[in-house]
């Protein structure tokens, strides 16, 4: 997967993620998906980088939408 279509993927993560996650402000999510990205910088196969970036991301805005509990 060249850069240009790992960005398209990406893009399309941010879109799918904000959808799924309404009540969360899209720059959130775009900041979150490019931090998940990050992780992978060094990684040779990129083939697979967008399918985790989106599961770390869905894991981390789901930690979000968690209420807090007070005691």
């Amino acid at each position: 997967m060249n850069s240009q279509a790992e960005t398209v993927a990406m893009v399309k993560v941010i879109d799918g993620l904000s959808e799924r996650f309404s009540d969360v402000p899209r720059p959130w999510v775009e900041d979150l998906v490019w931090a998940e990205s990050d992780r992978f910088a060094g990684c040779p196969v990129r083939n697979y980088i967008p399918i985790l970036v989106e599961r770390a991301t869905r894991v981390r805005l789901k930690e979000l939408a968690l209420p807090v509990l007070v005691t």
